[in-house]
């Protein structure tokens, strides 16, 4: 019996003294790998919702598309101030082809050298009314590009919601996949001591399986919103921290929505698109008057003859007016009055889609918040109570499993609700975002 102790004291020693050897002959290895893991998961830094917003917005190729679309309009609107560029015409008349003075410049009076200068005098309004047509659209790209951006923010929350609340999904079911598992071999040991019933290991194993089936689905989904959240913010990132409470507070009231609707850049790039149809109407209208043209010409013949000088001036005659430019500008004109019906039918339509989301978002606020406050602490006090229950041999381990499973559905649903909610915050958040 000694001799066995003596062994067992010898194993030990054996091993440790091993241990101390190998150690220090590692320790600068060891310390590497572990510099090595911490620069990793730094590597993976995270990011907030406001910051990936900034970042969706800032690498949006869309936004700089209609930046240019904006510039180019400016430019244009700024050219069509000016006038018309003079044309220089250069003219050789009665040039003799044949006889004894052929294709000779200078020995026929009747020859003439002709250089003049024709410019067509477009009319102050006319020019403005083109402007202000360049001016309306860019106008027009500016409201794009908000709605754009609105998009554009609408869509990274959406992703950032999607990818933050599935993390939390995920880690209450891990969590509980692994109670799960020593919930089953505990189950398994009770059964080989005849203290657990085959049917308490059937139903542990089966909600193993449940949840394991469960914890796949949703790294699915976690997958799927990582790849949505690196469309527009470029590269694979996790979501930092954040505060539910901001979930609870929207811009938009039912008392002022008449008024806060007309920021919708959809509203507002109707808006627009009937200023340009207005001034569009303007410019045929001025075009209804034709410009003058003008010209100036100086002849000369031979050293004998004088100088010839022409002074001239014209302007398109308009015989048909009344059956072709006039009723032009009466069918531009209704469609203007076309497109201020249909801006006051989308005006009626965006209120009703904003009410809508505005109800829908109330009421899940209210779903989340009694989750939140109510259901999710009565649930986990049934788990716990039910855990001091098994303990004390009042309730079997599968009561304890269902318990348990109903605490995790409630978590899940909370989060579930909290994520639906995000949603529809995020809609309402960015519906009149700007930069």
């Amino acid at each position: 019996m000694a001799l066995f102790s003596r062994r067992q004291c010898v194993v030990p020693l054996l091993f440790l003294s091993i241990l101390c050897v190998v150690q220090p002959l590692h320790a600068a290895d060891a310390q590497y790998t572990l510099s090595q893991a911490q620069q990793a998961l730094g590597s993976q830094s995270s990011i907030g919702l406001d910051e990936a917003i900034e970042r969706a917005v800032g690498r949006s190729q869309a936004l700089q598309a209609a930046d240019n679309k904006a510039q180019v309009a400016r430019l244009l609107s700024r050219a069509s101030l000016a006038g018309d560029d003079p044309v220089l015409n250069l003219s050789l008349t009665n040039l003799p082809i044949n006889g004894a003075d052929a294709f000779s410049v200078g020995r026929d009076f009747m020859t003439m050298r002709s250089i003049g200068f024709m410019q067509t005098w477009v009319r102050q309004a006319r020019r403005q009314a083109q402007s202000t047509v360049f001016a309306s659209d860019e106008m027009l790209a500016r409201v794009e590009r908000a709605q754009q951006v609105s998009f554009i923010k609408t869509e990274t929350a959406k992703a950032w919601f999607g990818q933050w609340l599935t993390a939390q999904m995920l880690r209450s079911v891990e969590q509980q996949q692994q109670a799960l598992q020593l919930q089953l071999l505990g189950a398994k040991a009770g059964f080989e001591s005849s203290t657990q019933s085959a049917t308490d290991v059937l139903n542990a194993n089966m909600a193993l399986l449940e949840w394991q089936q469960l914890l796949a689905s949703l790294e699915a989904q976690q997958d799927i919103a990582q790849h949505d959240l690196k469309r527009w913010v470029g590269t694979e990132t996790r979501t930092a921290d954040f505060n539910p409470q901001r979930l609870t507070h929207t811009q938009w009231r039912m008392d002022s929505l008449m008024t806060d609707i007309e920021q919708v850049p959809e509203l507002t790039m109707a808006q627009q698109s009937i200023a340009k149809a207005q001034a569009q109407l303007a410019l045929s209208r001025e075009s209804l008057e034709p410009d003058w043209t003008y010209s100036v010409m100086l002849s000369a013949r031979g050293p004998q003859y004088s100088d010839m000088l022409t002074v001239g001036a014209s302007r398109p005659l308009l015989w048909n007016t009344d059956e072709k430019q006039a009723l032009a500008v009466e069918a531009q004109q209704a469609g203007v009055l076309q497109m201020q019906a249909e801006y006051l039918e989308l005006q009626r339509r965006l209120q009703h889609s904003v009410e809508r989301r505005l109800i829908q978002y109330n009421s899940l606020l209210t779903q989340w918040t009694i989750a939140k406050e109510s259901i999710l602490p009565l649930a986990k006090a049934v788990s716990q109570q039910a855990q001091a229950d098994y303990a004390s041999g009042k309730i079997t381990l599968t009561t304890l499993a269902n318990a348990r499973r109903e605490a995790l559905n409630a978590e899940l649903n909370s989060l579930r609700q909290q994520l639906e909610l995000a949603l529809a915050w995020a809609e309402l958040q960015y519906l009149t975002a700007q930069e």
